[in-house]
């Protein structure tokens, strides 16, 4: 028998719209912790808010704070290069460089599989997640031409944070071979009477069922009854995404996609425009945002339904990488 997982109520969330408000809020929770945070990203690049966010991890470590870092080895290449890889470290801050690049591994493992996720966990019981990297837009790509990338993160506290450190567990296993055993002191029920709706975090990868998170964006985009709002940054759809989004909008849906007109990929940004004509003859509405490159990810069904997260709207991001 097949029993249905609901949701996860008595959770507050919060939504951060700017990178200074994000980065202040995770450093004064970083100040605040008490046993333990741990953090994973595809990227972190060094400079300004991210060297901020380094030096409140360390003066965390230490007070003694077990701090655990998995970081992808192609997006965060930078960061590996630098001098604080071994300032964390020295400061007991353990770090785990995910999916190694180099030659010889090439040969043997895909390495266009990455770790995609953007997750912070403080105290079993502070969570964030969404679209942006461990970057300060003021410094990353600054010279690419496309502007400050824009991102949203999802700031939680409650129940479902125990959900996040799980999958940070399984993560942190599959990488060092070390398994992280905890048990939340307490589940923090936030108000449910005020924070009466249901959350759920949902995680991909080549250790999920295969095409899960494909399965998710079409269950949402078909429940849709009025109105479908998309963001992301690259569109390239499957075929049974793009059939989806169209159908939505013949049968009367009002289906906006917001991707941003300029792109630091250029590949993608040509890619993206060969789905226009069908998406537009279908009665899709596209717009381009001209004041960065919008990073964010999210889906709005009916006001009802909202996913955000690490996931793009193309093909590869559903089956290989690893995203939430």
């Amino acid at each position: 028998m097949i029993k249905r997982i609901d949701g996860v109520k008595g959770n507050k969330i919060n939504i951060l719209t700017h990178p200074d408000d994000m980065m202040r809020t995770v450093i004064k929770d970083i100040n605040l912790a008490r046993k333990n945070i741990e953090m994973v990203f595809y990227i972190w690049y060094p400079g300004g808010w991210a060297n901020q966010v380094a030096e409140v991890l360390i003066k965390a470590a230490h007070r003694g704070i077990q701090c655990r870092l998995i970081l992808d080895s192609a997006g965060s290449n930078n960061f590996f290069r630098s001098i604080h890889v071994k300032m964390m470290r020295g400061a007991g801050i353990k770090i785990v460089e995910a999916l190694h690049v180099n030659i010889l591994r090439m040969f043997f493992r895909r390495m266009d599989v990455r770790q995609h996720r953007k997750m912070i966990l403080i105290d079993n019981r502070i969570g964030y997640t969404g679209s942006m990297n461990m970057i300060d837009p003021k410094y990353f790509k600054k010279n690419s031409g496309v502007g400050q990338w824009i991102d949203i993160m999802i700031r939680i506290e409650g129940p479902v944070v125990s959900t996040m450190r799980i999958i940070f567990s399984c993560d942190w296993e599959i990488e060092t071979g070390e398994k992280i055993f905890f048990v939340p002191d307490r589940i923090n029920t936030i108000n449910k009477s005020k924070y009466n709706y249901k959350t759920h975090i949902i995680p991909s990868g080549p250790g999920y069922s295969e095409g899960f998170m494909q399965q998710i964006l079409l269950t949402a985009i078909y429940s849709a009854r009025k109105k479908i709002v998309i963001t992301t940054p690259y569109l390239v759809p499957s075929d049974d995404l793009l059939r989806a989004i169209c159908t939505a909008a013949q049968r009367g849906v009002l289906v906006c996609i917001i991707i941003p007109k300029l792109n630091d990929s250029i590949l993608v940004r040509w890619a993206s425009r060969a789905f226009f004509s069908e998406l537009l003859h279908s009665g899709v509405i596209i717009y381009q945002f001209e004041t960065g490159l919008l990073h964010t990810k999210s889906i709005l069904v009916d006001n009802q339904l909202s996913l955000v997260g690490t996931a793009n709207l193309d093909m590869r991001i559903h089956y290989y990488n690893e995203t939430n």
